[in-house]
């Protein structure tokens, strides 16, 4: 009997047993104890445990370009699958509020269709600005804008800058009429003086008694004269004054000495080092150092002077003129007054001069003010003038005037004429102390100082 034989089946690879899952412990290698040192051309250790982390490279050394064929094991944790979605809009922050940044009414970016005449609507209702690129504040609406029709018409000076008091007094915070002035009662004097001079911080008055204010002190210093004085001028430390018997020196509290005997001295001047008296028409050199005295002209109708600069009226009538001395050569030069005011001084008029060669003519009819390179005169509308002074040496320095009611009044180029304050009693002669920003006054009441408020 045949044996029949059954045809033969592929054969089928067993396989291979399941590998067993790795636990949470296997996933982590142990700590790799610490490497040794090793030739050059050698690699780790054969008898180290993690040769699988070292490739070796035909050269004999590791190669990082081979790590992608370790083998690193799988990744633990869940994986989070991030949409197109999550893309767009971000994870989520634990931390935030969505109420802050929830929409009302849907995005902000509306893709329907734009509604042209509600648009137009809105814009006609708003008013449009431009647009600041996020600039800190608002520029929207209409009140920042500027209607210049609406606003006070401002007028600059003469160099085109607009004072303070000018543009308040326009706006309506200031005034018409000056600031008052007010009396310095520490620098009172109650006896009759004729006359007051400034230099350099110091005040001299003299008439009845010699008022002498040092410079820095804060009271007058007084002595009663044996004669009245009708002149002074300050040759510090030393006073000059002038009385029938002629020309006197103070200093300190020493005696006063007759140094000149020249009576009938109308007036005392202190310039270029010198001193200068005026009997009747003739000008007199003094040599302060000496008290020896020489003429110096014989046609001088009147003087006046600065701490740096003599000044006179030669002449009298239409010959009038204005001259002033020249320290560097000690000769006289023609200021170049207008004709109105030398006019006015040939008639009789008071010359008022500052250091900068401006020029006043008073009297109680009529004044004249010409500052230096003018080629006219301002008239002052002010009458019964009786003492005027420029407070301040610059050429366009103002000029304050007093009256024979005791009222003061400042004038200044470019504003007018206003009332800054009175005095107790009608002064007979003014001097401005620089330093102190005061006028002070003297009359047959006395001797009283006035000045601006004194503004903190």
């Amino acid at each position: 009997m045949s044996v029949l034989r059954r045809p033969s089946r592929p054969t089928v690879p067993k396989p291979a047993p399941p590998r067993p899952t790795p636990s949470e412990e296997d996933l982590f290698d142990p700590a790799l104890p610490p490497s040794e040192p090793a030739d050059e051309d050698v690699g780790p250790s054969q008898t180290d445990d993690h040769d699988e982390l070292y490739v070796r490279d035909e050269h004999g050394g590791t190669d990082d370009a081979a790590a992608g064929d370790l083998d690193i094991g799988e990744l633990v944790g869940d994986d989070h699958t991030v949409s197109h979605g999550d893309s767009l809009e971000g994870l989520p922050d634990d931390d935030a509020e969505p109420a802050l940044f929830d929409e009302v009414h849907g995005s902000l970016v509306d893709d329907g269709p734009v509604d042209n005449d509600h648009h137009e609507l809105l814009q006609d209702l708003l008013p449009s600005s431009p647009d600041d690129g996020g600039a800190e504040g608002t520029s929207d609406g209409t009140e920042g804008e500027l209607h210049e029709d609406q606003l006070p018409e401002l007028d600059a000076d003469a160099e085109g800058e607009l004072e303070l008091d000018e543009m308040l007094k326009q706006l309506g915070f200031a005034s018409e009429g000056g600031e008052t002035w007010e009396q310095t009662a520490a620098f009172g004097f109650d006896r009759a003086l004729g006359c007051v001079v400034a230099s350099d911080g110091s005040v001299a008055a003299a008439g009845q008694a010699l008022v002498v204010i040092g410079r820095g002190e804060i009271a007058p210093r007084s002595r009663p004269l044996a004669d009245a004085a009708s002149a002074c001028a300050w040759l510090g430390p030393r006073v000059l004054f002038a009385t029938a018997r002629g020309v006197h020196v103070a200093e300190g509290s020493g005696p006063d000495v007759l140094a000149i005997a020249l009576p009938n001295v109308r007036a005392l001047a202190v310039a270029a080092g010198r001193a200068w008296a005026l009997a009747q028409s003739t000008l007199y050199a003094i040599d302060a150092r000496t008290n020896a005295f020489e003429v110096a002209r014989t046609d001088v109708a009147q003087i006046a002077s600065s701490p740096s600069a003599l000044y006179l009226v030669a002449g009298t009538g239409a010959d009038a003129r204005v001259l002033a001395l020249r320290a560097q050569d000690g000769d006289w030069q023609d200021l170049g007054v207008a004709p109105e005011p030398l006019e006015h001084l040939g008639r009789g008029a008071r010359l008022v001069t500052s250091a900068a060669g401006a020029v006043a003519a008073i009297d109680s009819a009529q004044t004249l003010v010409w500052r230096p390179g003018a080629t006219r005169s301002t008239a002052v509308p002010l009458d019964d003038v009786v003492a005027a002074v420029f407070c301040g040496d610059g050429p366009h320095a103002p000029l304050l005037l007093a009256t024979e009611s005791g009222s003061l009044s400042l004038f200044e180029e470019g504003r007018g004429l206003s009332e800054v304050g009175s005095a107790p009693f009608a002064p007979v002669a003014l001097a401005w102390d620089t330093t102190r920003d005061l006028a002070f006054a003297v009359g047959p009441s006395g001797l009283v100082a006035l000045g601006p408020r004194v503004k903190h």
